[in-house]
């Protein structure tokens, strides 16, 4: 049995979006994302709420928000909390 996939529209994407930055808005200081999809998602939030987008994770940046867009093993967060603990 393999790992359920769930397709997400522009529009839900979005969604998401607000529901990250409504969580995380008074944290948050830089965005990134995991290459590639996750760099997408960064570029849209980085415009979307105005915050700036960093091309390379850093510890030196505690305040900087990383995006996925894969969720399924989690093992590719597990790696970089590891590397990277200080960014969210």
């Amino acid at each position: 049995m393999g790992v359920k996939r769930v397709y997400y529209d522009w529009d839900d994407i979005n969604k998401l979006l607000d529901i990250i930055h409504e969580k995380c808005k008074e944290e948050i200081s830089y965005v990134t994302g995991v290459p590639r999809g996750g760099t997408i998602l960064a570029i849209l939030y980085s415009h979307r709420f105005d915050v700036p987008y960093m091309e390379y994770i850093s510890n030196h940046y505690p305040h900087m928000l990383i995006l996925d867009d894969i969720s399924d093993s989690g093992k590719t967060f597990e790696k970089l909390k590891k590397e990277f603990p200080n960014p969210k």
